[in-house]
């Protein structure tokens, strides 16, 4: 079985790597209906931005429950916001996030791979089948 938190760093350290779709979906996932909170301490200066950019977008949508998008929004996001570099490289992207962050990559495509799992049907389905 894969480690959540090891997965969630290897996505945040090669957002470039071939199976980022499927990683970015074992951990929106986790992050949405379970009880996964990555550890975000041990993440070197370089790589604050990336999860930052992550974590945000993620924590953006609906599926995810309103007090455990209250915690990861004012605890686990104002952190990476105070730890990040000030002086991020310009971005030619257009998604605010990369710019605000200063992420060095965007996951547009990847993040449209979540869709499905977005929806209350979903989150039915699975506490169904594991009924």
């Amino acid at each position: 079985m894969r480690s959540l938190q090891v997965e969630f760093e290897a996505l945040v350290k090669n957002p470039n790597k071939p199976n980022t779709g499927e990683s970015l979906k074992f951990v929106a996932l986790a992050l949405w209906y379970e009880n996964f909170v990555p550890n975000v301490q041990k993440l070197s200066s370089k790589d604050v931005s990336q999860a930052g950019y992550l974590l945000d977008k993620l924590t953006r949508y609906n599926c995810l429950d309103a007090s455990k998008k209250n915690y990861l929004r004012s605890k686990l996001l104002a952190d990476l916001e105070r730890r990040k570099n000030k002086h991020s490289p310009d971005s030619t992207s257009k998604d605010m996030l990369v710019k605000k962050w200063g992420a060095t990559v965007e996951m547009k495509t990847e993040f449209r791979g979540l869709m499905a799992y977005q929806r209350r049907s979903y989150k039915s389905s699975t506490f169904a089948l594991s009924a």
